[in-house]
C-alpha cells in the first residue's frame, strides 16, 4: 500500500531513516480526500511505486495521474512539460469554480 515501498529504502531527501511508515496505512487519508487530485510520479521512483499509483487510481477512477520519464521519486516542477502539466490540472480543476463564480455575479 501507500508506504510499502518506503522500507529498507535509504535516501538522503528521507533523513528520518527507512523504516519510518513501517506499519501505517495511509489508505483511509486517502480515501478521505475529497478535492481534484493529480499525482506527479517520476518513472525512477523506488518511493512511489508505479503499483501505489495504480491502486490510488483504482479507489478513485477520476485521480489525473502523470509519470515523468527520467525522473526519481519528486518531480523538482522546474522543467517545462512538468510545468504544463500542473497548470493545466489547475486550469481544469479551477473552472468550475469559475464558472459558479460567473453565475452568481450575473
Amino acid at each position: 500500500g501507500i508506504g510499502r515501498a518506503f522500507h529498507g529504502h535509504r535516501d538522503p531527501e528521507l533523513p528520518l531513516g527507512p523504516d519510518f511508515m513501517r506499519g501505517v496505512d495511509l489508505w483511509s487519508t486517502w480515501e478521505q480526500v475529497a478535492c481534484p487530485q493529480l499525482v506527479l510520479r517520476g518513472a525512477d521512483s523506488e518511493v512511489l511505486t508505479r503499483e501505489t499509483v495504480d491502486e490510488m487510481k483504482r479507489r478513485k477512477p477520476a485521480v489525473e495521474a502523470i509519470e515523468f520519464a527520467g525522473v526519481g521519486h519528486a518531480p523538482a516542477l522546474m522543467s517545462a512539460d512538468q510545468i504544463e502539466a500542473v497548470r493545466a490540472f489547475l486550469t481544469r480543476a479551477d473552472a468550475p469554480a469559475r464558472e459558479e463564480s460567473e453565475q452568481e455575479s450575473a
